[in-house]
């Protein structure tokens, strides 16, 4: 299913929930911006103006409830920083990928 298309609009105020919503050249300020990773997003061309709060819920909460539970385990450090260092290194930029065995996380 395509994305929702908003264009050109400010947010102001407002609790917006941007699954499934591809943004481009918008304004968030003053919003609580919400995911629950129930589907992708996009915020092409989109400014996080001030004070905005970003809430994780559901199944994004879940998984960085997850990346936090791993990260105290011993030993399991490195395999949470190798993920933020894939994230860094764009390795995650298509939404749409779900084949997980192309990311090597075996310690």
């Amino acid at each position: 299913m395509p994305l929702k298309k908003i264009v050109k609009q400010t947010f102001d105020q407002s609790d917006v929930h941007i699954d499934g919503h591809e943004y481009v050249d918008c304004v968030f300020q003053h919003c609580n911006i919400r995911f629950s990773a129930s589907r992708p997003f996009d915020m092409s061309q989109s400014k996080l103006g001030r004070n905005v709060m970003i809430f994780f819920e559901k199944h994004a909460h879940l998984t960085l409830w997850f990346l936090s539970y791993l990260y105290r385990i011993p030993g399991q450090r490195p395999l949470v920083e190798k993920i933020f260092q894939d994230i860094r290194d764009h390795k995650f930029d298509n939404p749409e990928e779900t084949d997980w065995y192309k990311h090597d996380y075996w310690y």
